[in-house]
Order: C-alpha cells, then structure tokens, then sequence
C-alpha cells in the first residue's frame, strides 16, 4: 500500500485486525500508565494524577510475533504470577493509604484556603473600623479634649495664677 506524507511517497504496512487490536491494548496501556503533570497550583489534578498512577497491575503483555518468545513469555509470568501479586496487594495497599493521606491534605489545604480568605475580608473590616475611630478620636482631640479613654496633661505646680 502508498501514501503520501508531506508529498513524499511512503510505504504503508498493510495491518490484520490482530495488529489493530494489539495497537489499541498498547495505546491503553500507555495511556494508563503516563503520568499527567498537573498545573502547579491545581492540588485537585496533582490528587487525580497520583490515583492514575496508583494501582500496581501484574498481568504482565505475553504476545510476540514469534510463537516460541510467546511460549517463553507465557512461563515466566506463570512461574512469577504467585510473587508479583503478593508485591502488587502491598504495593496496591500502600498507595491507597499514600493517596488516602493526600486526599486529607487536599482537603484540610483547600479549607484553610476558604478560611484565610475569611479571615482577610474580617481582617479588612476590622482595619476599616480602627480607622474611622481614629479619625473620630483626632477630630475629637482637635475640638477641645483629649480622645475618650485618655487623661488630659498634668498641669504644672504654680501654672494659671
């Protein structure tokens, strides 16, 4: 089969539906295990990253284009199939604790966020307050007495006769 590409003549392989089939499970698996790096402020996307990421899977590819590799393949993972899966259930256990914590974290962040923002608006009011009292305090002291809650200067001895 031809093809052009950029206008140059390519060689097209021709592909069985086996092939499709055997791409399509590459691609999945590619997909399944890339990693995503998340924008860096975004903790919601980090937290899905790590639960992409996850999960150990031991039933490990045993097609090959030659039957005796295949053959070869299909042994070893029976021969191992009993220890990996023992390592994946504690590896599997362990990141399910790992992104247990992570979800908490994210979590407590994310309130502690809508919480300062809180406090900043509160914080903002308080500060607007202290200013109209002290304004009103300065006029106050400007008219003729000191601000509420301050004593006036101690005359000196013998002053005013």
């Amino acid at each position: 089969m031809e093809g052009t590409l950029a206008g140059v003549e390519v060689a097209v392989p021709e592909v069985s539906p086996e092939d499709l089939v055997y791409l399509e499970k590459v691609r999945l698996a590619t997909k399944r295990l890339s990693y995503k790096a998340p924008a860096p402020d975004d903790l919601a996307s980090a937290l899905q990253s790590v639960r992409d990421v996850s999960q150990f899977d031991i039933d490990v590819p045993t097609q090959a284009h030659r039957r005796e590799v295949e053959v070869l393949k299909t042994g070893v993972k029976r021969l191992l199939t009993w220890y990996m899966r023992y390592l994946a259930v504690q590896l599997n256990n362990f990141s399910a604790a790992t992104t247990h914590v992570a979800e908490v974290l994210v979590s407590r962040t994310e309130r502690l966020e809508r919480g300062s923002g809180d406090l900043e608006a509160r914080l903002g009011a308080l500060e607007e307050r202290v200013r109209r009292l002290e304004d009103a305090a300065g006029r106050a002291r400007g008219v003729g007495g000191p601000p509420p809650g301050e004593k006036s200067a101690p005359r000196k001895a013998g002053a005013g006769r």
